[in-house]
């Protein structure tokens, strides 16, 4: 599964959550695998033990550095991005045949601001979702297509109508499974909506009328 897996490098919080879902549902619309450190539930195993397996795991990955502003109530910004960034960056240059396959997106909110707070990602240029999850949806579409190979994916309008479809199917499919829409909104919960969305996704492919 390496050549599919796409592992997702992003907050985890609930104020990112909608963003979150849109590239989890962008990652599988294409025919891949999201991957994330929310579906261990090991807690015997170290975290970063977790990431690097992931990573080594994913000949793929989104990395999104949005976050960088100060919280309310610490002096600090959060450095787990970069960092395990950082990491799949090590793994695809320093790593054997395999590892060096490995392609990525970086993602931030607003455009050149990596030049400020990532200068070392010159050239990489990341994609700009300007906190809008159809843009986030659009954005990991462009990265994705080609990197399948297999036909062209269709296009980012469609991609979006089919995450807006989706959406507005989600309360119903939730309601099967007994989970409610708030409790889909939490992390611990993110590999019930990825569930959800490939369910969906394949229901799409088998009956396109369907919703």
């Amino acid at each position: 599964m390496y050549e599919k897996n796409v592992f997702i490098n992003c907050p985890f919080d609930e104020a990112y959550v909608d963003l979150l879902h849109a590239i989890t549902f962008a990652i599988s619309y294409s025919g891949f695998i999201p991957r994330s450190a929310l579906e261990e539930v090991n807690s015997g195993e170290e975290r970063l033990a977790k990431i690097v397996k992931l990573i080594k795991d994913c000949r793929l990955a989104v990395h999104d550095i949005s976050r960088v502003e100060l919280p309310a109530t610490d002096a600090l910004p959060r450095f787990n991005m970069p960092f395990e960034c950082g990491i799949f960056y090590g793994a695809l240059s320093l790593g054997d045949t395999k590892q060096r396959q490995k392609q990525f997106l970086v993602l931030d909110s607003e455009p050149f601001r990596y030049q400020k707070t990532l200068s070392d990602i010159a050239g990489k240029d990341p994609a700009c979702h300007r906190n809008d999850p159809y843009e986030a949806v659009a954005c990991v579409r462009r990265f994705l297509n080609g990197k399948g190979g297999a036909a062209p994916l269709p296009g980012e309008t469609h991609f979006t109508d089919e995450y807006r479809k989706f959406q507005s199917a989600l309360p119903a499919l939730l309601q099967k499974v007994k989970l409610t829409p708030l409790e889909i909104r939490k992390m611990a919960y993110w590999t019930d909506y990825a569930a959800a969305a490939q369910v969906w996704i394949e229901r799409r492919a088998s009956d396109p009328a369907s919703t």
